[in-house]
């Protein structure tokens, strides 16, 4: 027995710790492992990742090769130049060997633990005790930031979260010590926060590292602590570092930046970055939960899941006695967390034009995701604060008690806000949010629960306190008390956020899928209209989507989609006559409505559609809807969009193919094309023509594909707005369309390069080869 109590204590308590934030993980998101045939239920796991993530593993299974493209979901679209799904991401590797909720809940626990491991190694480095490092780890592993992300299944958010304390805390190593080693860990972190390639939350946090850089060298400055030639080393390897995350990435971020101008998104806007920024009342909801009300009950600024960010009532002890014992870290860190959260306050202050006009910054948007930098910090300077009160309360000293002052403060200004909302009935309390606020408070309810669980904790507190005055627990008792009632607060405000639900099957009320089941079989064809039926499913029956839930949509094709109605100001009956042509073009002869469609909608499905089956929603097929591979030898040149616009409305596409280059007269009809053969990553057809003219595939052009006539290549033209086409003479020809992005291959090279640069490196380090100074 005294041998195993010997190996035990022989165990160094960081790996206890370490243990410790495992053990948390585990039964903090215990819900994830107790359910294994659940994921969340949340909008953009079901519609989105999930089926997504189906796709790549099913075709991945089914030849062994991954799948760049999707052509069941608008028209076609890339699945190697969406940023949400980083293919050389390792942890993402899950997701293509196990079933999907298995994979789910071990990626989560994997990213959760690595959230908090980043923070303690990262506290641990300035030399905090192991407890205040642990307290630090749990607000950032368990505020609503993390909950909302997940129930709402934000994975890829979470993935790029997990990495920035691993940057922070190599950014620091390198800011201390300058050299080869650190710089090339820096550049190996940075570049495995870049590879989970969620560039919006990458960009805030290069932004956050370098605010942070920035104020570390001013206030050493102040303190005389500065050194020029210091600074430049710090900026040859910084440089080196970046070089290295870019390099490590490349695989798939090369293709990624040139396929993000052709999204829709790259019409940029300043009301689109905007949109969702933090009101500047909704920063009460740090500290008070549920101020705003559950997610059932939110009565706050839109939108509920970006703007969560409970972290624990309890905290702002920790933040008090982190600025009473200040240094030079916990300052830089302040300075961070202000400005990120004067940036997720966007046009609620004067700094968020300005915002927009950052470099890059306009390609983003919903500014309020800063919170996860300010969050970030927050958490760091918690830590400092628990460090420095125990600090305090070991070697306290005759005089004024702060603790017992700063706890006197908050009780009584929670409890005075608690009372005016009694007396006043609310009307003061609305008074102030009025103005402050884009939805206003119906009622002072939700604000009044609030401050209520607020007065609970602060009670549990001063008992607490109470206890260590009796001299019944010890200094560090308080730390460890602290940390379970924080870790109460957060199991009980912020996992209720994370629902689980199994997957969902089709919805089985619409005779109408029968229909399209038995179609499908004889013809390629899309379907626009499914989101009213079954907004869980990425693919139904294998029938191609027309419509869905998708981040990148061609730019061109979102003009046949919404985008029109916008460019030309066209009123909603106008818009919905081209809609219903357009979607003809492009191969769509299905359409899905609900009973409740308007009237302008009910119009315009009369003149020029045929109801096939009504039960709970209603089906109709097109007159006659343009083949998904077709032959033309009648050329439309046109300059604009308008000119565009009367194609489609004089229904010229039934005969003619639009151009920006030519024009031909021929036959005035188009010629379908049978054989066809489809996957994912390749179109092949084989067809005869008897005069000159353009075969088109009605699927997107996108960067990236390449075309062959004859096997040998030939250029792809842009045709009908939107869609491939390629210019054949007379005679039988072999058309293949293949998916092979050049700056694919090109990123991999690099890739590889940066990698094996990488291992060769730390072998040397292991091996001693390089200098003292290096």
């Amino acid at each position: 027995m005294k041998n195993v109590i010997s190996l035990f204590n022989g165990i160094p308590l960081w790996i206890w710790a370490v243990l410790a934030l495992l053990l948390l993980t585990l039964s903090y998101y215990h819900p994830l492992i107790t359910h294994p045939a659940s994921i969340q239920d949340g909008y953009d796991m079901i519609s989105y990742y999930h089926p997504y993530w189906q796709y790549i593993k099913e075709h991945y299974a089914a030849s062994g090769e991954l799948p760049l493209w999707n052509d069941s979901i608008l028209c076609g679209t890339t699945i190697i130049g969406n940023a949400h799904f980083s293919f050389y991401y390792p942890p993402n590797w899950l997701f293509l060997k196990l079933s999907f909720p298995i994979a789910l809940h071990l990626w989560y626990a994997l990213h959760i633990f690595l959230v908090g491991l980043g923070c303690y190694f990262f506290l641990k480095y300035h030399k905090l005790r192991h407890l205040a490092a642990i307290y630090g780890s749990m607000i950032y592993m368990f505020g609503a930031h993390i909950a909302v992300r997940i129930n709402m299944g934000h994975y890829d958010l979470l993935s790029v979260m997990a990495w920035i304390p691993f940057s922070f805390l190599f950014l620091n190593k390198l800011l201390d010590e300058p050299n080869l080693k650190n710089s090339l860990f820096f550049g190996l972190f940075l570049g495995i926060h870049l590879l989970t390639l969620h560039l919006q939350i990458f960009y805030f946090s290069l932004l956050g590292l370098a605010i942070f850089t920035i104020s570390r060298l001013i206030l050493a400055g102040k303190k005389n602590e500065f050194q020029i030639g210091r600074f430049l080393t710090f900026c040859k390897f910084a440089v080196f570092s970046g070089a290295i995350a870019v390099g490590l990435a490349s695989a798939q971020l090369l293709y990624i930046l040139q396929s993000v101008p052709s999204s829709h998104r790259a019409d940029r806007t300043y009301e689109l970055f905007s949109k969702l920024s933090l009101p500047p009342l909704q920063l009460l909801g740090f500290f008070f939960p549920d101020l705003w009300g559950t997610d059932s009950t939110y009565i706050g600024a839109k939108n509920y899941w970006e703007l969560s960010c409970f972290i624990g009532f309890s905290t702002i002890f920790a933040l008090i006695w982190a600025f009473k014992k200040s240094n030079i870290i916990v300052n830089s860190l302040a300075i961070t967390g202000v400005v990120s959260l004067f940036f997720s306050m966007g046009k609620y202050t004067p700094m968020g034009k300005l915002l927009f006009y950052m470099p890059f910054m306009s390609y983003s948007r919903v500014p309020a995701r800063f919170l996860i930098i300010v969050v970030f910090t927050l958490a760091i300077c918690s830590a400092f604060g628990i460090n420095a009160l125990i600090k305090y309360l070991t070697e306290k000293k005759a005089g004024k008690d702060p603790f017992i002052i700063s706890l006197t403060i908050i009780s009584f200004l929670t409890s005075a806000l608690y009372l005016l909302s009694i007396i006043g009935k609310g009307s003061f309390i609305l008074s102030i949010f009025y103005p402050l606020c884009d939805n206003p408070l119906k009622t002072i309810a939700i604000f009044r629960a609030s401050l209520i669980k607020a007065l609970i904790v602060l009670a549990v507190i001063w008992i607490i306190y109470v206890l260590f005055k009796m001299k019944v627990i010890k200094p560090d008792s308080i730390a460890i008390s602290l940390a379970v009632v924080l870790f109460a607060e957060l199991m009980v405000y912020n996992l209720p956020l994370i629902k689980l639900t199994t997957i969902p099957e089709m919805e089985d009320g619409f005779d109408g899928f029968k229909i399209l089941k038995a179609d499908n079989q004889s013809e390629k064809f899309r379907v626009w209209g499914v989101q009213y039926i079954y907004q869980r499913g990425l693919n139904i029956y294998d029938i191609d989507r027309f419509d869905g839930y998708e981040d990148l949509i061609e730019k061109n094709l979102f003009i046949l989609d919404n985008g029109i109605r916008k460019k030309l100001a066209l009123t909603y009956p106008e818009f919905m006559r081209f809609h219903l042509y357009a979607l003809e073009l492009a191969n769509t002869k299905y359409l899905i409505f609900n009973r409740k469609i308007g009237k302008d909608v009910k119009d315009g499905v009369r003149k020029g559609i045929i109801i096939i089956k009504g039960t709970k929603y209603l089906l109709f097929q097109t007159n006659d809807c343009n083949p998904r591979t077709f032959f033309a030898d009648t050329l439309q040149r046109g300059n604009d969009i308008e000119d565009f616009y009367s194609f489609v409305m004089r229904k010229d596409y039934k005969r003619a193919v639009y151009t920006e280059s030519e024009s031909t007269q021929g036959s005035n009809r188009i010629e379908k094309i049978d054989r066809v053969e489809y996957s994912p990553n390749r179109v092949t057809l084989s067809f005869k023509c008897r005069v000159e003219g353009i075969a088109v595939l009605n699927d997107v052009l996108f960067p990236g594909w390449k075309a062959y006539l004859d096997k040998k290549r030939t250029d792809i033209l842009r045709v009908n707005y939107a869609f491939r086409g390629v210019k054949v003479g007379p005679g039988e020809h072999l058309l293949e369309f293949v998916y092979e992005p050049e700056l694919l291959n090109i990123g991999k090279i690099i890739s590889l390069i940066t990698v094996t640069g990488i291992l060769l490196s730390l072998l040397a380090f292991r091996l001693g080869l390089f200098g003292k100074r290096d």
